[in-house]
């Protein structure tokens, strides 16, 4: 026969303390078994009948407290079904697909198919396919099932009170951590940097991604495979692992976007938060705990993009320490109060943050962020539209300058944009970002003394990074620094090697050195990585033809002529590999294609001269030596003398 206790297990909380609340409506013992039900379940609740002696009471006797992961205790009880299985695979096939097929090609040419081209282009490319693949396992593993939903949005008003005062604690610990060892406190920055529209973009997609990867990661894999193992300590902590490296390679994408590789420093603190959070759902089963944790540890990245900083790395340290029992089962994370939430109040608050959002009026750096996202989109005209709208209602802020300096860069329009990231530092002086961004600007208007002087600012102020020295080192081959120029390409290489212009840029230094078989490396490589690096071939026919391989430096630079080449040497280059290997008639073809091309070159009339003259054109040679003494080069007022006569 079945006792009470036996038969409330199957019962929900709220049934149980429907029981316990209207107590004179039930039997003594049903209403002591609902009450010793719910303490196994985790509840502090006053006894039902203080005053009275229930020893003899259908109390269970020597009871191991049930784990929260047997099924009777959790939403997920059933596995994942067959269907919702197949559901997912079929889900994710089609957002692949689409996701490839738009991203790889531009369909037509209409400004609505242009823009979503270049918003898939985004998604992939700023690892942001992982949020939606979350979103989508969302929908079909949680808000698709009423059952679930409801279910699922039963959550205990204790929870909710306990995970605030655990977020605002950690947030006035971390802000005072901050303050006693220097630096700036990252909630006075925002305070400070956000207008209310940003603010409330930026918390509402925070709240998105941290509740749709709790919601993944903690409420269905955690639970899921724990159902599966039962409740052995090492297999949970198994679990708990593979969890976190699940966790941690999901934001693989996120980590190449924003560092150009994986950061396995990064990813570590990533994993090591999983870990620990998921030690802390299991002993309270409190969702909104871990959801607020996860914004905390975010906040930083969300809303200053400073997801590696002083911050972030002290709150992976505080979730750390909360896994400590003497911490976790202290005041901070008890709670008294019980006030029944009602089901559509968690909607609401998404619908009116939605709302503020849509309602709230644009001021300039508001503009200023729709600027950046069409600059990011490529959409380069409705970019400029918008920033020069900020402009106008802020004339004197440095970020809007710089900004609307890349836009004018991307366009390159060098000039103009040198103009406005002098002026951002004009207003800013400090800004380094600024300061980088002008020296780059100046390498295009040949301007390389201010290219380097404004680089080596940046460099010493730790704004390092391959791109800097890549430019800087452009800017000593410049000048004329081939080994300055080396140095700096090959710091460049040491924080990209996949970049063709550093190899391209330690090809073109090399060759100034007379070193052509490093040269010729190097620019192979650079052709390794881009087989359409029509300059790369360029170069590397000069470097064979300075290791006198003058067929091969040839056929390399035919192809790069076939490929659209410009360059005004391309002729010459072949002229003088003709040269070299005595075949002097089709070294005059190609002189005289050069000569076309550069008329103001006096090296180039003297090469065709001494071409004429092997070929005992001497009345043609004479000419060409005419005019490249004409155009003031000495070695041709000396053939003159010699092999020419006065008439001549």
């Amino acid at each position: 026969m079945r006792t009470f206790y036996d038969s409330f297990k199957e019962l929900s909380d709220e049934n149980l303390l429907d029981r316990i609340n209207r107590k004179e409506h039930f039997q003594k013992e049903a209403v002591l078994a609902a009450y010793n039900v719910l303490k196994q379940r985790g509840y502090e609740l006053e006894h039902p009948f203080p005053d009275v002696d229930y020893s003899n009471s259908e109390t269970p006797k020597k009871t191991k407290k049930p784990s929260f992961f047997e099924r009777e205790y959790h939403v997920w009880h059933k596995m994942v079904s067959k269907k919702q299985r197949k559901d997912l695979l079929v889900l994710f096939s089609i957002i692949f697909i689409v996701l490839i097929f738009l991203s790889d090609s531009y369909l037509t040419g209409t400004d609505l198919f242009r823009k979503i081209h270049l918003s898939t282009q985004t998604i992939i490319s700023h690892g942001a396919i992982t949020y939606i693949i979350e979103i989508m396992l969302v929908f079909v593993l949680f808000i698709s099932s009423k059952k679930i939903r409801s279910t699922f949005l039963k959550i205990r008003s204790e929870h909710i009170f306990i995970a605030l005062k655990v977020f605002v604690f950690s947030l006035i610990i971390l802000s005072s951590l901050e303050w006693l060892f220097g630096n700036n406190i990252t909630i006075t920055r925002i305070a400070e940097d956000k207008t209310p529209r940003e603010f409330l973009k930026n918390l509402w997609f925070g709240g998105l991604v941290a509740f749709a990867e709790e919601l993944i990661f903690k409420w269905l894999l955690l639970t899921q495979l724990l159902l599966r193992a039962g409740d052995k300590k090492s297999s949970r902590r198994l679990i708990f692992i593979i969890v976190a490296i699940l966790f941690a390679a999901c934001h693989i994408p996120g980590q190449i976007s924003d560092y150009g590789e994986i950061n396995i420093v990064h990813l570590t603190k990533i994993f090591f938060y999983s870990y620990f959070t998921s030690i802390l759902y299991v002993k309270f089963r409190n969702f909104p705990l871990v959801v607020l944790l996860h914004f905390l540890v975010n906040i930083s990245a969300i809303f200053i993009n400073d997801g590696n900083g002083v911050y972030t790395n002290w709150a992976f340290i505080l979730v750390a320490v909360y896994c400590i029992p003497k911490i976790n089962e202290g005041w901070l994370f008890k709670s008294k109060l019980k006030i029944r939430i009602p089901k559509w109040a968690f909607g609401s608050i998404v619908l009116f943050v939605s709302i503020l959002i849509l309602v709230s009026e644009k001021r300039p750096k508001d503009h200023f962020n729709i600027s950046r996202q069409y600059y990011y989109l490529g959409s380069d005209k409705q970019a400029m539209d918008i920033i020069n709208i900020a402009i106008s209602k802020e004339a004197q802020n440095s970020k809007f300058y710089n900004h609307r300096g890349n836009i004018l860069y991307r366009l390159e329009l060098y000039d103009s944009a040198w103009n406005d990231y002098d002026k951002a530092i004009q207003y800013a002086p400090y800004f380094y970002q600024a300061i980088s961004n002008r020296g780059m600007a100046a390498k295009h208007i040949s301007y390389f003394e201010g290219c380097i002087e404004d680089l080596t600012i940046a460099i010493n102020q730790n704004h390092e990074s391959a791109r800097v020295y890549l430019n800087r080192g452009n800017c000593y081959l410049g000048i004329n620094e081939p080994e300055l120029a080396i140095l700096d390409l090959e710091e460049a290489l040491k924080k990209n090697q996949y970049d063709k212009k550093i190899y391209y840029g330690l090809g073109r230094s090399y060759l100034k050195l007379k070193e052509f078989d490093k040269a010729s490396k190097n620019l192979e490589h650079a052709i390794d990585l881009d087989s359409d690096f029509v300059e790369a071939y360029e170069v590397l026919s000069m470097a064979y033809s300075g290791l006198e391989k003058y067929d091969l430096s040839n056929a390399v630079m035919t192809k790069a002529i076939e490929m659209g080449s410009s360059n005004p040497s391309r002729f010459y280059v072949k002229g003088l590999n003709y040269y070299q290997k005595e075949n002097y008639y089709n070294a005059v073809l190609e002189f005289e294609k050069s000569v076309e091309l550069k008329p103001e070159d006096s090296r180039l009339f003297l090469n065709l001269a001494h071409a004429y003259f092997f070929l005992d054109n001497y009345i043609k040679g004479c000419e060409n030596l005419n005019t490249s003494a004409w155009l003031g080069n000495e070695e041709a007022k000396e053939d003159l003398k010699n092999y020419c006569d006065e008439s001549s």
